[in-house]
């Protein structure tokens, strides 16, 4: 059975949304190959959709819609290598895993830098 689509989680656990960074009107009018994302996953929430596995696909969600914090994927590829990739800022961590054959979740969290000492009980 061909998979003609990779279904996408994205799950976003900052505490800011993360916006999709659209592309000009001049540059979408000369693309045909644009993801059917939603405009905006909200803060500690998950949303899914789906992106032909035919072709590559890139996508850039800006997190807080701040241009200097960009969260880049890159989607797709021949169907026999479909792949999955995220690359974020150091601030933020980006897992990605799949989930079943043509699906695959994407996880965006704040970076954990340092740890307290709990106190153990005795």
């Amino acid at each position: 059975m061909r998979n003609t689509a990779l279904t996408i989680s994205v799950t976003n656990l900052t505490a800011e949304p993360l916006v999709v960074d659209s592309p000009s009107p001049a540059d979408r009018a000369n693309r045909s190959d644009a993801i059917p994302a939603p405009a905006m996953i909200p803060p500690r929430a998950a949303v899914a959709f789906r992106v032909p596995a035919s072709s590559a696909h890139g996508l850039t969600l800006l997190v807080g819609g701040d241009r200097d914090r960009p969260v880049f994927l890159y989607l797709g590829g021949p169907e026999e290598s479909s792949i999955v990739e995220a690359w974020c800022p150091p601030t933020y961590t980006a897992g990605v895993s799949q989930t079943s054959v043509g699906g695959y979740s994407l996880t965006i969290a704040p970076a954990l830098r340092a740890a307290r000492p709990v106190a153990m009980a005795s």
